[in-house]
C-alpha cells in the first residue's frame, strides 16, 4: 500500500496566512489553499491514497507541561487570526470528504501522533507525509518521505547531506532549541543553527555532559561560552537560582516531542471518515468559496480527485 498523509492544520493554517480572500464576509484562503495543495499532490502521487490528519486535544502533553501552546491565543490579534482560521475548518473537512479524501482524527492526539501510529502499524506501506512541521521529519526512513511547504522531499539521505546527522538526531536538535510555536523553551539559549551543530558534534546533551565531566577545567574553559554554561548550570542550578536544569529541560522536551514514545493513547478511539467523491458537492463547494480559477477549469480540475477515488476506494485503509 502507498499512503499520502496530510497535516491538515499545518497546510490549512499556512494557506490562511496568505492575503485575505473574503466571500460574504468570511475568509476562505485556507480552504482554497488546502484544495489546491491536495490537487497538486494527487496529480503527482497518483499511486498514493491520500488521508487528511486532524489535531485533537493532546491531554497527555498538557499533563507534562501545563503551558504547552499557551501563547497561541495570548494576544487579541493572534486569537482573532486563529478564530478566522477555525471558521474555515469545518468547510475544509467537508470539501475534502467530497473530493474523495479519507480523514483520521483522534480526540486525544495530534496529527503527528496519528502519522506516527500509521507508520508504525503499516510496516509494509510506503508513505509520503505532507507537512512543514519539522516534528514530522522524525518519521523519515527508507519507506517514509516528508514533503515540506516548498515541496522539498526529505529522505534519510537528504537529512544527512544537509545537516551531517541521521534522522534519529532530529528530535534531539528540537529538544535543544525548543519550539516557540508550542511554547517550549530551549536549552541554554541554543538557536536552530547552534543546536544542529551541537547535536552533530556531540550526539546528545547527555553525551556531551558525560564527556565534559571527564575533562580538565582548562579544557572546559576553551569551549564556547554556551557549552561552558551547560555544564555549570547543570551542576549548580540551585546555586544560581535556575528552576530547571538543562538536563531536565532537555528530557522534558524529548518527552513532549518524541513521536516514537508510547504515551498510552487509546487508539481504539481513532475516528475514520472515508472520502466519498461527489461532483455535485464539489461544484457547490467551489461556488460557495468562489474558487474561480477552479471553476474556470471545471472539466479538468476534479480529474485528479476522481482518479484517486476510483483507484483507491476499494482498498481498506487498514
Amino acid at each position: 500500500m502507498k499512503i499520502l498523509l496530510i497535516d491538515a492544520n499545518n497546510i490549512g493554517y499556512r494557506a490562511h496566512h496568505r492575503s485575505a480572500e473574503v466571500v460574504d464576509g468570511v475568509e476562505v484562503q485556507a480552504i482554497r489553499g488546502v484544495i489546491d495543495a491536495l490537487r497538486s499532490q494527487l496529480s503527482q502521487l497518483k499511486r498514493y491514497r491520500a488521508v487528511m490528519l486532524y489535531d485533537g486535544n493532546p491531554r497527555f502533553r498538557y499533563a507534562m507541561c501545563d503551558h504547552y501552546k499557551a501563547q497561541r491565543d495570548a494576544s487579541p490579534k493572534r486569537a482573532a487570526i486563529r478564530q478566522r482560521y477555525r471558521q474555515q475548518l469545518p468547510f475544509i473537512k467537508k470539501i475534502s470528504t467530497a473530493l474523495g479524501v479519507d480523514s483520521l482524527y483522534h480526540p486525544s492526539a495530534e496529527a503527528d501522533d496519528v502519522a506516527a501510529w500509521m507508520v508504525r502499524t503499516h510496516p509494509d506501506a510506503e508513505f509520503y507525509l505532507l507537512s512543514d512541521d519539522e516534528d514530522w521529519r522524525q518519521l523519515i526512513n527508507d519507506r517514509v518521505t516528508v514533503i515540506d511547504a516548498k515541496y522539498k522531499h526529505w529522505t534519510p539521505q537528504v537529512v544527512f547531506e544537509q545537516f551531517g546527522y541521521g534522522v534519529d538526531r532530529i528530535v534531539h536538535v528540537k529538544a535543544m532549541m525548543g519550539d516557540s510555536s508550542d511554547n517550549l523553551s530551549g536549552v541554554g539559549g541554543f538557536g536552530k543553527t547552534h543546536a544542529r551543530t551541537f547535536i552533530r558534534d556531540n550526539g546528545s546533551l547527555d553525551d556531551f555532559l558525560l564527556t565534559a565531566s571527564g575533562i580538565s577545567k582548562e579544557a572546559l574553559a576553551k569551549l564556547p561560552r554556551r557549552m561552558q554554561n551547560l555544564v555549570q548550570n547543570d551542576l549548580s542550578a540551585d546555586k544560581f537560582g535556575i528552576t530547571m536544569r538543562p538536563t531536565e529541560r532537555y528530557e522534558l522536551n524529548l518527552k513532549m516531542m518524541d513521536l516514537t514514545m508510547d504515551h498510552g493513547i487509546n487508539w481504539r478511539r481513532l475516528e475514520y471518515t472515508p472520502g466519498v467523491y461527489c461532483p455535485t458537492r464539489i461544484l457547490a463547494g467551489l461556488e460557495t468559496i468562489e474558487h474561480n480559477s477552479a471553476l474556470m477549469r471545471l472539466e479538468t480540475f476534479p480529474q485528479p480527485f476522481a482518479h484517486h477515488y476510483e483507484q483507491h476506494t476499494s482498498v481498506p485503509l487498514w
